[in-house]
């Protein structure tokens, strides 16, 4: 899906709405994941809302350059080029890019251990179980928080709080058996996860990155122990 720019030389936010609102009559041929990232800072977030209402897509960015105004409509978060990635990556708050990649230390820390340490491997496999089943009941309350925001995007329904609670529960059946099941399921549970979250439109760009760069982590790392225990 190509890029698709308006450019408005007006500082006026009324005229930047109207041809905002005309644009977005094009956005029925965009899919539901469709976001805009923006290469600078955002402009409004209450304009932002009001077109997201408008466009009925995700999270859309305005940005400013010097005299002119940019919306863009980007490629679907699938399709995303590793530019893209990597300025999403970049742009996520420090906090949460620091303790993000502070938490896929155990997963590859205990995938290393497993070929380090072969004789203590039955403990490495259980320790990557239970890290693996917190993250994946973690990954699903955060859209239950997320949608108890008054202002959030991301509705309170059936959908949304019966997801949320879905991977505690496959974290829990994970524990349940033995480690080579148990860390197969871990790692399709956390594949599911990554593929809610990048279908969930209403995150910000940093978190989509954030989140495939983090789960390629885990879920290698978890499919790799697995892997050792299985031909040990």
């Amino acid at each position: 899906m190509a890029t698709f720019h308006v450019l408005l030389r007006s500082r006026s936010t009324r005229n930047f709405d109207k041809i905002l609102h005309r644009s977005c009559l094009l956005s029925n041929n965009f899919r539901w994941n469709t976001r805009c990232i923006s290469q600078g800072m955002t402009y409004s977030f209450k304009l932002q809302q009001k077109m997201s209402l408008k466009a009925r897509s995700g999270s859309f960015h305005v940005i400013t350059r010097g005299p002119h105004k940019v919306f863009s409509f980007i490629r679907p978060v699938s399709s995303q080029s590793q530019g893209s990635f990597m300025t999403d990556l970049k742009s996520s708050p420090p906090p949460a890019l620091y303790l993000g990649f502070s938490g896929a230390i155990p997963f590859c820390g205990l995938a290393a251990m497993s070929f380090i340490f072969p004789e203590h491997l039955h403990l490495i496999a259980h320790a990557q179980q239970a890290y693996g089943a917190c993250i994946l009941s973690f990954l699903g309350a955060i859209h239950w928080g997320y949608a108890l925001a008054k202002t959030s995007e991301l509705k309170p329904d059936w959908s949304t709080l019966g997801y949320s609670v879905t991977p505690s529960l496959i974290a829990w059946l994970a524990l349940l058996v033995k480690p080579v099941p148990g860390l197969a399921t871990l790692c399709i549970g956390l594949a599911v996860a990554l593929s809610r979250d990048l279908n969930t439109p209403h995150f910000p760009a940093w978190y989509y990155a954030l989140r495939k760069a983090l789960s390629t982590l885990a879920v290698s790392s978890v499919g790799l122990t697995a892997a050792i225990v299985y031909f040990q």
